[in-house]
């Protein structure tokens, strides 16, 4: 059971907030080195709700994009076929310079989210796959949405995280039906995460990649 990439989305909440999240955009976009090429919108509302998207940026290809409210930022990446998950990483190691070097300096964070979405590559029409490997209940022949969601909290020095594993169907380019596994890791909402719980989340932690996913997946397989 080969997993495949398909999408990606790291958010960061602000304790403080940025009140004019253009400038840091820019500052942003220009240590990217001009990846987001196109400056789809900026908007300037001043009682705007704080997750509201006031600045989006993307890459004219459609493959990167973030958008920056007054305080919460989202970094996407979309793959390719041929994109390997070490393309996900050289990303995400570029917010983490981001991080370090602009947002830090301008606001505390209150809380990271690191979410991958894979899919395997297996016609399933009838969205069968999930509900035969796991003897899911329930299943009549006018099933049209299988969806089981656990989360598996943990606890680095002290500060809680979610490990929220969902697999169900979806449509990948809009053309057939496949089984999905979607990976969210997050951390439950703090007044300031320390540079030791950013670092594990930016840089330690792997709970995201395949093969890993793959060992729990499989576990009832082998057991």
């Amino acid at each position: 059971m080969r997993l495949k990439p398909f999408s990606s989305q790291i958010s960061i909440f602000l304790s403080d907030g940025i009140m004019n999240p253009g400038r840091i955009a820019d500052q942003i976009n220009t240590m990217f080195k001009d990846l987001f090429d196109k400056e789809d919108y900026r908007i300037v509302v001043e009682d705007a709700p704080n997750e509201m998207p006031l600045v989006r940026y993307s890459s004219k290809n459609g493959k990167y994009c973030f958008e920056f409210a007054k305080k919460r930022l989202n970094f996407f990446m979309y793959f390719e076929e041929k994109d390997s998950l070490q393309l996900f990483e050289e990303y995400k190691g570029k917010i983490t310079t981001i991080i370090e070097k602009i947002i830090l300096i301008n606001s505390d964070i209150s809380r990271i989210g690191i979410a991958i979405n894979y899919y395997i590559d297996q016609r399933d029409d009838k969205i069968q796959f999930w509900v035969k490997k796991y003897d899911l209940p329930f299943y009549t022949n006018d099933t049209s949405e299988v969806s089981y969601t656990i989360n598996n909290n943990f606890i680095f020095n002290g500060l809680k995280f979610n490990k929220i594993l969902n697999i169900s169907n979806g449509k990948i380019n809009n053309t057939k039906m496949v089984p999905v596994v979607s990976i969210d890791i997050n951390n439950l909402s703090t007044a300031k995460m320390s540079e030791e719980w950013i670092h594990f989340i930016m840089k330690d932690m792997d709970f995201y990649r395949e093969n890993i996913i793959s060992e729990v997946l499989n576990e009832r397989d082998e057991q």
